[in-house]
């Protein structure tokens, strides 16, 4: 639970300030007030009318994340090591241990579209 609201905290701290700066707003106790509604009341506002929202934002961060994080990097790999097929450092496995990342990746994200259309068990 501490985890989740130290992340929560920081990522709010830093948009905080990331909108103070943006709008060009003055940093005493109006600029601040402006600052907080912008990055606190669209949250709030959802998160009431909305209550397993978070849920469902979570789920496609979760499928860009299996994008971004999984695939682009074994992609990569895969694209560096066609381009420079002499490079003196390579990871045991080769393109397996590449095409599996990949694989997981993929499966990642049919997991959570099958359970976005109730063919998975999901929380409730």
């Amino acid at each position: 639970m501490s985890a989740v609201f130290c992340s929560f905290l920081g990522v709010a701290i830093g948009l905080f300030d990331y909108i103070l700066s943006t709008f060009n707003f003055k940093d005493n106790s109006d600029g601040r007030l402006k600052s907080a509604l912008i990055c606190f009341a669209p949250p709030l506002l959802l998160c009431m009318f909305f209550p397993n929202g978070f849920l469902i934002a979570i789920a496609y961060a979760g499928m860009a994340a299996c994008i971004w994080a999984i695939i682009c990097p074994a992609v990569m790999a895969l694209k560096v090591r066609k381009k420079f097929p002499e490079s003196g450092f390579t990871v045991w496995g080769g393109k397996g241990l590449i095409y599996t990342v990949i694989a997981f990746g993929i499966f990642g994200i049919i997991c959570q579209l099958l359970a976005q259309f109730n063919l998975l068990p999901i929380y409730r």
